[in-house]
């Protein structure tokens, strides 16, 4: 089994694989350690990541393990620039309303301030110019082999930010990455590495620029509505691997503690509908 790569062989797929600016930060020095920024966390994921590890490694016959990186769902508690809460999920629209990240286990004291803590220092990296190579040096923790779930909770909120993540997936070209999003213009023009599957996910403010042929997903309000629709099972017992594999259609069954509204119930039941913000708030 391979192990993951020490400082020198980074450097040396630094210097053939990824982009010049990529190029630039892995090169230069560090940012201090600080006590007012806090670290990176990488969580072993919810109990779906869990049960996806225990697939993977019946089928690969070895151990698999599924790790997450989260930020906020949605608005983060933060403020950004202009003074109003920071937003994580800048093409959410109709899954706002439904968000299952904002219900439930994740608003636990302990896993918000996890998912604050990894937006302020993913911030101030962004700010350094150091990301990427915060984001490796995060990565020590995954084996090769291993796979990283990008925003079980948030979403690329910026090209510099989807950017930093995908120069650090290069250099871990030994582990997968995969990824639902709705942020579909911090993508475009952006190549994916090989290592990384990105499934668009409809229902957001920007379906019509999903590209075509691209792997989608939306939530639907029974697994009837889905199977009629002809979406495979994101939750069933594969867990999370109908994306891993880059499925084309995938149907997410709502599952949140929150119960539907007639309105939502009828808004996720019908395949061709457009998100409009409007229609599921109430």
């Amino acid at each position: 089994m391979r192990k993951p790569p020490n400082q020198a062989e980074a450097a040396a797929i630094a210097a053939s694989d990824t982009p010049e600016s990529t190029r630039a930060w892995l090169q230069g020095p560090p940012v201090p350690p600080s006590r007012e920024r806090p670290r990176l966390f990488l969580s072993k994921g919810n109990s779906k990541l869990v049960k996806t590890g225990k697939v993977l490694s019946a089928l690969r016959g070895r151990k698999v393990t599924v790790h997450a990186f989260n930020l906020p769902a949605g608005v983060a508690r933060q403020l950004g620039p202009d003074g109003k809460p920071f937003l994580t999920c800048p093409g959410a629209a109709a899954c706002l309303a439904v968000c299952y990240a904002q219900q439930g286990r994740f608003m636990v004291p302990a896993a918000v301030k996890v998912r604050e803590d990894n937006l302020s220092f993913v911030r101030a990296a962004l700010a350094a110019g150091t990301l990427t190579k915060d984001l490796f040096r995060m990565l020590d923790a995954v084996k090769s082999g291993d796979v990283v779930r990008l925003h079980d909770s948030g979403d690329f909120f910026s090209a510099e930010y989807a950017y930093a993540w995908f120069g650090a997936a290069m250099l871990r070209h030994d582990v997968l990455f995969y990824a639902y999003t709705k942020s579909i213009p911090a993508l475009a023009g952006l190549d994916v590495p090989r290592n990384v599957v990105i499934t668009y996910s409809e229902g957001g403010r920007w379906d019509d620029r999903i590209p075509d042929g691209a792997g989608r997903s939306r939530i639907f309000s029974s697994h009837a509505a889905r199977e009629a629709a002809g979406y495979r099972d994101g939750n069933s017992h594969d867990g999370d691997l109908p994306a891993i594999e880059g499925a084309k259609r995938i149907g997410l069954v709502y599952h949140g503690v929150k119960t539907l509204t007639p309105k939502q119930t009828a808004y996720f039941g019908f395949s061709g509908r457009v998100a409009r913000d409007a229609d599921i708030a109430d």
